[in-house]
């Protein structure tokens, strides 16, 4: 068999991710539902009896506004109990923060901060419910989304369903949800209007940075009690002057961990707020429960309107108690329309199943109906195991990984005692700083002491470890002995970003909702431009600029000096290519930790400074190993994937950071905020993989002393053989696995809560990998392909003068 080498492992590797990645897409969009919803918008037959016929009656929703509304008054027989309503929505608002929970009272700072509110609900002026959040549109539509849902709706531009907003624009009403309170006041006092809608984001801001416990929750709940105060004294006073009947609602679209997280299913996540404001409520419940998708069939009926078609809620039978001389109507109607939705999805899916059935109809007995027998024999019995391989929680078991790995590494105590004891206690550290999962929640957490502790423990730590890092980075790019030109605009340049991004931590971080958030946002945006400049400037630029044959800039304390002697150095065809390499790996390895320092949450500037020191100690450790390279690079693949779950991640879509995803930009942008969301979210795997490069430049290259045996080949697959590879091998197995186990676990009760966004993070990481990979084959390529040609410049150069000085 012919060896490998470096065009055949280049094919290899090329030809693996291309068929990885269709076939990956290919299961994803294959095995995750996409919601079908029925056609058209309903009309006038939503008063008559449920047809299979989906296009009749669709004409009637033509007609001019005035004369649709009193079509459907006409066929129901129902007039409207209200005239005009105010949508308030306050995002993130927890029911709990309202109507307490477990028929208990809200806490004590909560119900201070909303005193009008509360009055409002002890009064029976309102009545509140804990709404079970479904995806946000579900309140306008009543229809309940599908898992991919969560990344469809994301900045979705337009709601294509059929919804209640749809029809109150379409019967002439005016949609205001701009400015918010800016010109509320001067709204409520006009008459032109017949839906007004007011949607809050401050509190989901407040809960992103701080959680329940930040001292800026009482402020924003009073100002949103204040907003309620002056909503309800307008409608009072409009009442009294017979401008109409005004339904004030309050709702959230999700509610909030402690942490100020949401996107799982927990019950602080999905609790949010239902409050109807003008209708009187004589006994009150704290535990009154409502799912979502039933807001939109009450409102539908309360303003005569049609219910829209994809709803699947029903009607909240408190909300109409004081208007009993029609209430039985309003239940008929509903019902009737219950059925003729149900009717139609009925019909739908029985015709689905008969063309099942008749074709996946073996005879008993049969060869085919004997495999699919011991098919769901073998299926049963793998989803026993796989359930429990599935919850075992690996943010546990890397530690043991972890150590068990270097004990296997065979480590020489005596002179890699500091490098040991540097990993051991600092992903001991890393491990207790966020407790996640499912089996270590109860555990003392780090993170969590701190942030109960206060801000006077949080910053001093986060600027001492800031601090640490910056120094880190500059003294390994300050200590090459070399004067440069190229290599000072780099160091200047980092200095300059590693003291911008200690302005904006001790000046703005604290004061988002301040009026310095301009200068914040600038700031942050010169900072991403310097060290974009800087980085992308010294990968590109020092290549072509470093001197070639007498450069030495290797570390002043020879922590990462070859093995050889400076005699044997002036023999390397290409000595530049480690120096080079160990500078632009230091680049990207400092560009990424000040990334980290402006975008991660406070708490998490000790762990990126425990990080690097893990990097460092490895890399110290493996200079002077004997071990083999793929053993080396899958310890730094563990570390990263270690370091994930140090960082507060977890398998669930709850502890995205999406505060993070906005600094530094000014207008909403899907695709940087997008960006931003993933360099925080996967901020180890990453810098792991970055830190490769600087990696690659440490180790030996003695074998390139002999200039005829280094070819190009020989050099790329020295830089680039293990690296590149290992990380991918090592994803590619876990992508495997967890596929597998996804497709058994099709059908079992957590499919989508517990092992479908597990299987979104893996293919995340798939997507980090290859990003790394990329960039780490890109910069070894790059770099050899301009320094051999310039070497070969060269050495032109001085054969010519050769014979010019012999002639």
């Amino acid at each position: 068999m012919a060896p490998l080498n470096c065009t055949k492992l280049s094919v290899i590797t090329i030809t693996g991710i291309v068929t990885q990645t269709f076939g990956l897409s290919l299961f994803v969009f294959g095995f995750f539902p996409v919601k079908s919803a029925l056609p058209g918008t309903s009309g006038s037959e939503s008063f008559f009896a449920p047809v299979c016929d989906f296009v009749r009656n669709l004409s009637d929703t033509t007609l001019p506004s005035d004369k649709l509304k009193s079509l459907y008054q006409e066929l129901s027989g129902i007039p409207p109990s209200f005239d005009r309503l105010i949508l308030m929505v306050v995002d993130d608002l927890p029911a709990e923060f309202v109507l307490g929970k477990n028929e208990k009272p809200p806490y004590k700072q909560f119900k201070e901060a909303m005193p009008y509110t509360q009055s409002l609900v002890a009064s029976g002026s309102a009545i509140g419910y804990h709404s079970r959040a479904a995806p946000p549109t579900a309140m306008v539509s009543g229809a309940i989304g599908g898992f991919l849902d969560v990344a469809f709706n994301f900045n979705t531009q337009a709601m294509m369903d059929d919804n209640l907003l749809g029809y109150s624009k379409g019967e002439g009403y005016c949609q205001v949800d701009q400015n918010v309170s800016r010109h509320l006041a001067d709204e409520l006092s006009k008459d032109d209007w017949n839906l007004l809608i007011l949607h809050y984001l401050g509190l989901d801001h407040v809960g992103h940075i701080g959680g329940w416990s930040s001292v800026l929750m009482a402020p924003k709940l009073k100002e949103m009690d204040e907003v309620v105060k002056l909503i309800h004294s307008s409608i009072k006073q409009s009442q009294g002057n017979r401008q109409g009947r005004t339904l004030l609602m309050i709702v959230s679209d999700h509610g909030m961990t402690e942490n100020g997280n949401h996107g799982g299913s927990t019950y602080e996540e999905t609790d949010s707020l239902a409050l109807f404001i003008g209708l009187r409520n004589h006994v009150f419940d704290y535990a009154s429960v409502i799912n979502q998708i039933d807001i939109a069939p009450t409102l539908a009926l309360l303003f005569g309107v049609p219910i829209p078609k994809n709803n699947v809620g029903v009607l909240i039978r408190e909300a109409f108690d004081s208007l009993k001389e029609i209430s039985p109507v309003m239940h008929f109607m509903i019902i009737r329309v219950q059925i003729r939705v149900s009717a139609i999805i009925l019909q739908r899916t029985c015709f689905v199943a008969c063309i099942w059935k008749r074709q996946l109809y073996t005879p008993p007995g049969s060869l085919r109906g004997a495999l699919s027998l011991l098919a769901t024999k073998i299926t049963a019995a793998l989803q026993q195991h796989i359930t429990s391989f599935s919850n075992l929680q690996v943010s546990g078991y890397r530690e043991e990984l972890l150590i068990n790995l270097l004990i296997y590494l065979h480590l020489d105590w005596r002179h890699c005692l500091s490098q040991v004891f540097l990993l051991l206690i600092s992903g001991r550290i890393l491990r207790g700083w966020h407790q996640g999962g499912v089996n270590w929640t109860s555990l003392p957490d780090i993170s969590k002491w701190l942030e109960h502790a206060g801000s006077r423990y949080v910053k001093p730590l986060q600027l001492m470890s800031a601090v640490l890092v910056i120094s880190i980075g500059l003294f390994a790019l300050f200590s090459i002995e070399s004067r440069g030109k190229c290599l000072q605009m780099v160091r200047l340049g980092f200095l300059i970003s590693g003291l911008l991004v200690l302005l904006h931590i001790t000046r703005y971080q604290d004061y988002a909702f301040s009026s310095t958030n301009y200068g914040a946002t600038f700031l942050v945006q010169i900072t991403y431009a310097i060290l974009g400049a800087v980085t992308i400037g010294t990968v590109v630029a020092l290549p072509w600029l470093i001197p070639l044959s007498t450069s030495k800039i290797f570390p002043a304390d020879n922590t990462f000096s070859p093995p050889f002697s400076p005699s044997i150095q002036e023999k390397f065809p290409l000595v530049e290519l480690r120096d080079t390499l160990y500078v632009v790996g230091w680049a990207y390895i400092l560009c990424w930790c000040l990334l980290q320092l402006l975008l991660q949450q406070p708490i998490n500037t000790t762990p990126i400074l425990l990080l690097l020191l893990q990097i460092v100690a490895g890399v110290h450790y493996f200079v002077r190993s004997g071990t083999q390279e793929w053993v080396e690079i899958a310890g730094f693949y563990c570390l990263g994937m270690a370091g994930h779950f140090a960082l507060g991640n977890s398998n669930t879509l709850a502890t995205i950071d999406v505060a993070g995803a906005f600094i530094g930009i000014s207008n909403h942008s899907t695709f940087l905020s997008g960006i931003l969301m993933f360099i925080i979210t996967y901020a180890s795997p990453m810098f792991i993989l970055l830190s490769l490069v600087m990696y690659i430049s440490t180790k030996s290259m003695v074998h390139l002393v002999i200039p005829e045996k280094a070819n190009a080949g020989d050099i790329l697959m020295m830089l680039l053989g293990f690296p590149c590879p290992v990380p991918l091998v090592l994803n590619s197995i876990l992508l495997t696995a967890y596929t597998v186990v996804l497709l058994f676990m099709q059908n079992h009760l957590f499919v989508w809560s517990v092992f479908s966004p597990k299987y979104l993070y893996v293919c995340a990481t798939t997507v980090c990998t290859l990003i790394g990979v990329f960039i780490v084959a890109a910069t070894g390529f790059y770099t050899y392909f301009v320094l051999a040609m310039r070497k070969e410049k060269a050495c032109s150069g001085q054969q010519r003068h050769k014979i010019v000085d012999s002639t």
